[in-house]
């Protein structure tokens, strides 16, 4: 059974999660002081901070997660090995880094030389 209190620390968590200011989410949750409020911020910055880094964009992203040049990126991009990591919506490329590390083999993709 989920309690009362439960659903507001979520509530908290989300509502900071999503970049509404604390003032407001004390206002409409009562907390008259921040050192209340301080044990659901660092909540909310430690998973901005682990989403954040979970993903690189564009094909940038990718030669920067691989270490290669961007015409290296593009053709890893372009050869399908990392497809299911690839979310593209129009020319936005989001990249899952831990899938498609996995899914490559990482150390296939290193520039000659490096």
């Amino acid at each position: 059974m989920v309690g009362t209190h439960t659903g507001r620390r979520t509530f908290i968590c989300n509502a900071l999660s999503l970049g509404i200011p604390a003032q407001v989410v004390m206002k409409w949750t009562g907390h008259s002081d921040y050192k209340a409020m301080k044990p659901y911020i660092d909540i909310a910055d430690d998973s901005q901070e682990n989403e954040e880094d979970k993903y690189v964009y564009g094909i940038a992203g990718i030669a920067e997660l691989f270490h290669c040049s961007l015409p290296t990126a593009n053709r890893i991009k372009k050869s399908g090995r990392i497809k299911k990591a690839i979310t593209q919506i129009g020319r936005k490329i989001v990249v899952d880094k831990k899938m498609a590390l996995e899914l490559a083999g990482q150390p296939t993709f290193h520039r000659r030389g490096a």
